[in-house]
């Protein structure tokens, strides 16, 4: 079975994407009322991102349970375990999110940051500009400050959850492995030109959990693991 969290993640980010475009103009006004301060994210924005994340890990979870009776040729449900780590991942993801978009869309509407982009804007204005271009000028400005922090919001977060994801399921990976009363995983990479000599030479072997590098577990890591049955580590003469 593939590896089931790029399309999980694809769907978070087109759906985050979504909140951010559509509540621009939202986030705009309410960095606006007060430019030194930085506040939290309108609470209908928060809400919006916190939904999202909890069904990216719900979605997580279960596709995982999905996978490893198909592994495994087995018909489980979830014991629950996962309560803990989703919490977990949910808060950290909703905090790092709005987080970095708080901060982005207040940098531009401070109050040195909003003189710089007026007197940057004015001054690729002729001399003899009227007071009409030199407003439309300045509205130019600001609204591209908004859709650089937009971009940089987007990209931002798609970096912290592709992180957080690959995290998660290394996690979950775990638990689901010992909550069926087996100790080892098979090591997958990615299969392109981007894996670490370090790990492709561990892609394809069969490893026990807590013993050297796990899969998964270190920064940056696009390997994931896939489960066993207790037939199959046999034959490895593990």
């Amino acid at each position: 079975m593939s590896d089931i969290r790029q399309p999980l993640i694809d769907d978070f980010l087109e759906e985050m994407n979504k909140i951010i475009n559509d509540n621009k103009n939202r986030i705009v006004k309410h960095a606006k009322k007060n430019p030194d301060e930085l506040e939290d994210l309108p609470k209908s924005v928060e809400n919006k991102i916190m939904s999202l994340y909890e069904n990216l890990m719900d979605d997580l979870a279960e596709q995982l349970v999905e996978k490893a009776n198909d592994e495994l040729n087995q018909d489980n449900k979830s014991g629950g375990w996962e309560d803990a780590l989703f919490t977990n991942t949910v808060l950290v993801g909703i905090y790092y999110s709005t987080q970095t978009m708080r901060d982005n869309f207040h940098k531009i509407h401070s109050a040195q940051v909003a003189r710089q982009i007026t007197n940057d804007a004015i001054k690729e204005l002729p001399e003899d500009s009227t007071k009409k271009e030199i407003d439309t000028a300045i509205e130019d400005a600001h609204n591209e400050a908004v859709d650089n922090a937009v971009e940089s919001s987007k990209s931002s977060i798609e970096s912290l959850t592709v992180s957080e994801v690959g995290f998660s399921y290394y996690l979950l990976a775990k638990a689901e492995t010992f909550t069926r009363g087996l100790n080892h995983y098979r090591w997958r990479t990615q299969g392109d030109s981007r894996v670490r000599p370090t790990h492709a030479s561990k892609d394809g072997t069969i490893r026990k959990w807590g013993v050297g590098e796990e899969v998964g577990e270190s920064f940056g890591c696009r390997c994931y693991s896939e489960f066993v049955t207790a037939e199959e580590v046999a034959e490895a003469g593990l």
